[in-house]
């Protein structure tokens, strides 16, 4: 399942929220990454016919975005706020999402089979409002999954859980991308970086670089450093201060440790480390804002 965005534009009055898209997006998980406000989930919603584009195209499998109803048929959305029924219980929850996406027949058995899927299958019963945050999170997931759509679109899923289901969360998008096309929305770098091959950055609107996570991570060759430092140490007012960016600052065996990027050595003491995603992200960010 192939999705193709075509110079999609939207803007909402005289403000630019996506500014002229084009994209590729194959089967597997692909990553959109980009901080709250970059035009992440207003690209989402357009996937998912929920709101008008006002330039562009975007085609999944040949069918275009303007044939709502057939592009509904294909695309399952799970959106960082999901509002339920709080006093329908998880099955109430599905049944009522399987009679809008029109599944009729074995709607019992789809319901179960989904649930087992995002590990809710021993909470079939229990009311909405009496579900953890993580829990409502699946069920969100189990909504997106009901009628068995071709594409996922999945927006900041991972958001204020706990690490232990961040991990269980990035499993079951990993599972879904085996035979589905999915989505990944967030301006959490780690997520990407455990569940994506490929991955687009979006600043103010636009996609600032895309490619494979494998490339991105390979352009920050030589350009992250780390250096033990005093207390006082500043890397302002160092050489070319519009080339060098902070990481991190950790304390390692009672030595403090900083974590820089530069595309040049600009202290003696400074060795090059392994680069991260996260170093490729703000590189490439402040590319673009210089």
């Amino acid at each position: 399942m192939i999705i193709e965005i075509e110079s999609l534009s939207k803007w909402f009055k005289k403000k630019v929220a996506i500014d002229n898209v084009s994209l590729s997006i194959d089967k597997g998980v692909f990553g959109l990454i980009g901080k709250n406000g970059a035009g992440k989930t207003t690209l989402l919603r357009i996937i998912a016919t929920l709101i008008p584009k006002s330039e562009g195209n975007v085609f999944i499998n040949g069918v275009s975005i303007k044939n709502a109803a057939k592009i509904r048929g294909m695309v399952g959305y799970m959106p960082q706020d999901f509002a339920f029924y709080p006093g329908f219980s998880v099955y109430d929850t599905m049944k009522y999402f399987c009679t809008l996406s029109g599944v009729k027949k074995n709607c019992d058995r789809e319901i179960s089979e989904i649930l087992e899927k995002v590990d809710l299958s021993d909470q079939v019963r229990t009311k909405v409002n009496h579900l953890s945050g993580g829990m409502k999170r699946r069920l969100g997931m189990a909504v997106a999954l009901t009628g068995n759509p071709s594409v996922l679109l999945i927006d900041e899923p991972t958001v204020g859980l706990d690490p232990e289901e961040r991990i269980r969360f990035r499993q079951l998008i990993c599972d879904c991308g085996e035979e589905k096309t999915v989505i990944l929305s967030t301006h959490i770098i780690e997520d990407v970086e455990q569940t994506c091959d490929k991955i687009a950055i979006m600043e103010d609107g636009e996609i600032i670089w895309n490619g494979s996570v494998e490339e991105a991570i390979g352009d920050m060759d030589g350009k992250v450093w780390e250096v033990c430092a005093g207390k006082n140490f500043s890397i302002n007012g160092l050489e070319g201060p519009d080339q060098i960016c902070l990481m991190s600052r950790t304390k390692k065996k009672e030595k403090d440790v900083v974590r820089f990027l530069s595309d040049k050595k600009v202290l003696d003491d400074a060795y090059n480390v392994t680069p991260k995603l996260e170093d490729a992200y703000v590189w490439k960010i402040i590319d673009k804002n210089q």
